[in-house]
């Protein structure tokens, strides 16, 4: 082999190291994920349902990720306004967003949206469902949602029930009710659903959907009467409610949470958050978590999510289209 057929070889092989190397080195740049803190945007105030699995989910996938995953609470503009900077941060998988029921009602109620949640956002995983509690005020007649569609066939748009405001997920689950049940009741939508419970409890209105995490501990002091609970089954919390479907077959008005990250994050980074989220929502003590407060653990793929998110807005527009609700 002459020097000039060494010097090509010699050349050959060393691009082929060089171009072995950098193939390698994008795989193991994000199997190095993460490298630093983890953003968690929650677009709303502390406290909330939302908040609360945010916080449960943070502290253990702290500890799996070896990085701290920081709940950074960005209410405002309908959860708009934290949405819209999740949307706009890098998908490099160091922000994610707490998925909510507002993200799935939103597309019904606001045409012009900042962002497309199925085509802005990767779906990790869904966390969790949880049901509402339908309760009435004591000096309401009815003690169960078949006395209830009596009271409000006998009184078609006198009997008022309450909500959190317009468009809201408690709202439309009331929507829902009465056109499932063929009823006409009479919507009175409050600013924020403490008020709504307020006056609920004052008897000012006669029923209202609540979370349970809200309702139940007036339900268990006897100043509020648990009718039913809004999802497809029995919750342990309170186990001797029945559901709306019993009377309503097929009745189901439940809030979704999940985690999502900026569309375009690395297939690897959605891959091992779903691996680390599901280990931690499938584990024992966070199931008891979430089910104490009435909430059920759901899992699985990003694709299952993503097509749980599709059925849950187009059930929502549906149900918005149908009641004619419009935002002031």
């Amino acid at each position: 082999m002459n020097e000039f057929r060494r010097c090509h070889l010699r050349r050959a092989m060393l691009g082929c190291m060089a171009a072995l190397a950098l193939t390698c080195a994008v795989p193991s740049a994000w199997a190095a994920y993460p490298e630093r803190p983890v953003r968690l945007i929650v677009p709303f105030p502390p406290g909330g349902p939302n908040d609360i699995i945010a916080r449960l989910l943070s502290e253990k996938l702290t500890t799996a990720l070896g990085q701290p995953v920081v709940v950074d609470n960005v209410p405002g503009g309908s959860t708009i306004i934290g949405t819209r900077q999740a949307a706009e941060a890098p998908a490099d998988g160091y922000t994610l967003l707490m998925v909510s029921p507002s993200h799935v009602i939103n597309p019904g109620l606001r045409p012009n949206m900042p962002y497309d949640l199925l085509r802005d956002f990767a779906p990790i995983i869904h966390v969790a469902v949880s049901p509402n509690v339908l309760a009435v005020h004591p000096g309401t007649p009815a003690k169960s949602v078949p006395e209830l569609i009596a009271l409000a066939r006998a009184k078609p748009g006198q009997i008022n029930y309450g909500s959190g405001g317009a468009g809201t997920a408690t709202h439309l689950a009331g929507e829902l009710l009465c056109a499932m049940a063929g009823v006409k009741m009479n919507h009175i939508p409050y600013k924020g659903d403490a008020q709504a419970t307020s006056d609920l409890l004052g008897g000012q209105i006669s029923w209202k959907f609540g979370t349970i995490l809200s309702t139940k501990q007036f339900v268990d002091a006897g100043r509020l009467r648990a009718l039913a609970v809004s999802g497809a089954k029995r919750v342990p919390a309170l186990p001797d409610v029945p559901t709306v479907a019993e009377t309503i077959p097929g009745f189901e008005a439940t809030s979704l949470y999940g985690v999502a990250a900026p569309a375009k994050t690395p297939a690897s980074v959605i891959a091992r958050l779903n691996r680390e989220i599901g280990a931690i929502v499938e584990s024992p003590a966070f199931r008891q978590t979430l089910s104490e407060d009435g909430a059920e653990v759901v899992g699985g793929t990003p694709e299952a999510f993503r097509s749980n998110l599709a059925k849950a807005i187009d059930k929502w527009k549906s149900v918005i289209q149908t009641a004619g609700i419009k935002l002031e």
